[in-house]
């Protein structure tokens, strides 16, 4: 399942702990609520087509949710140097 990402020496335990958590905090507290809720529910999932479906209506409800949405402006801004690409 992927529940453990990499193996850390006692010695640096929370330094890598920490590097994961700020990791964590740089995304956005509704990303990170409806991620857990999706991988909880989708342990039970009935198949994968409800396992999607799922994860399309937290990204249909992350595109209405003004923390979301100010996010992926400054993304984009990051990503092209504050120039908005052409549509």
């Amino acid at each position: 399942m992927g529940l453990v990402s990499r193996v850390t020496p006692d010695d640096e335990l929370l330094a890598t702990a920490l590097e994961i958590a700020n990791g964590m905090a740089a995304f956005t507290t509704f990303g990170l609520r409806r991620t857990k809720e999706v991988m909880w529910h989708n342990l039970d999932a009935s198949s994968v087509a409800a396992a999607i479906a799922l994860e399309n209506r937290n990204q249909e409800l992350g595109a209405r949710e003004p923390e979301v949405v100010e996010f992926m402006q400054r993304y984009v801004q990051q990503r092209v140097g504050g120039v908005t690409p052409a549509s």
